[in-house]
């Protein structure tokens, strides 16, 4: 978080995002050497979204620093290794290596290539790897400073080149015996979201199943408003269709446009995207649709809330669709 700047609407999603995922937080406040710095103002804020600093009586460790003159960074690296080993987060070495791709690029030298971060294992030189539909072995791999090196520790970021196509950001990269094995599991994967594909059934189908057989005891929402006002009256009114068997639980809020990790949240989470008078930003539209995640999008409050009322009801009819035909503007009042 900047000191100067204070808190922007990608810090309230991070700090949901980890929320929802049950991690534990260290806040970084930068910037500490500009004019305008203000430390404790940043920790008002985020006081008043539920991380108390320690210095306040909270569990949230929080330090200051500074990237342009280094300081404080020791002390930072510090805080994130005593969190990380009183966590017990742990990876062991001597297996074979598991990671995530952080970024992919097609060379044109060397063809698909992918920076990794190895999570756990050890990765090697000539290992078979599997990611997703792709398999392959390591046939190139250099350090973060460009530098040959024959295997990869836990942590380590690595460019890897190996794979017969291009990845995305966020697959996981696995190890496995032998090529045959990696291109076994590359033609499972293929065939199975194939078959996923056909057979696909919407999110909204899941969470109504769920609700009636009672295995679903709180609907998650992700919301975005217009405005500030419209925002907290529509968080009100959503809270209120809370029923004794499930709960109305809103795990991410804020004013602005739906964005694409609006909806990677939601898929993350199981949870309903739900827009008031917003648009939907560059190809979200389409990760929508792809993911099938259940969208519930209109310019009246009492249309959203109905719906979710209905869904948290048993009332809902799955194929329901609802299609704007005509938007109209009130041009006078005639007594």
């Amino acid at each position: 978080v900047a000191a100067d700047e204070w808190v922007k609407p990608q810090t309230v999603e991070s700090i949901n995002h980890a929320r929802e995922a049950e991690l534990k937080i260290v806040v970084a406040i930068t910037k500490i050497d500009k004019e305008w710095a203000n430390i404790d103002n940043v920790k008002s804020w985020l006081s008043s979204h539920g991380l108390l600093p320690e210095d306040r009586g909270g569990d949230v460790p929080m330090v200051w620093i500074s990237s342009k003159t280094w300081a404080w960074i020791d002390d930072l690296l510090e805080i994130i290794l005593l969190v990380a080993e009183m966590q017990e987060l742990k990876a062991n070495p001597n297996r074979q290596a598991v990671g995530t791709i952080l970024e992919s690029h097609l060379d044109t030298k060397l063809g698909p290539v992918s920076t990794v971060l190895i999570n756990t294992g050890t990765l090697k030189k000539w290992d078979s790897i599997v990611c997703k539909g792709s398999y392959g072995k390591v046939k190139v791999m250099k350090s973060d400073i460009g530098k040959n090196i024959d295997e990869a520790l836990p942590s380590t970021p690595v460019l890897v080149v190996w794979f017969d196509s291009v990845c995305e950001w966020g697959d996981i990269v696995q190890v496995v015996s032998d090529i045959e094995k990696a291109r076994v599991k590359a033609l499972e994967y293929k065939e199975l979201m194939a078959s996923k594909k056909s057979a696909a059934s919407s999110s909204i189908d899941m969470i109504m199943l769920k609700i009636k057989s009672g295995n679903l005891k709180q609907l998650k929402i992700v919301l975005k408003a217009d405005t500030n006002g419209s925002l907290e009256a529509i968080k009100w009114a959503l809270l209120k269709l809370s029923t004794e068997e499930t709960k109305v639980t809103i795990i991410h809020s804020w004013v602005g446009n739906i964005t694409e990790w609006d909806v990677v949240m939601c898929q993350w989470s199981s949870a309903l995207l739900i827009g008031y008078n917003v648009d939907l930003l560059w190809n979200t539209r389409n990760i929508i649709e792809d993911t099938k995640i259940e969208y519930i999008a209109s310019k009246v409050i009492y249309h959203i809330t109905e719906r979710v009322e209905k869904i948290v009801t048993w009332m809902l009819d799955p194929k329901e669709v609802e299609v704007l035909l005509w938007e109209a503007t009130i041009a006078g009042i005639f007594y």
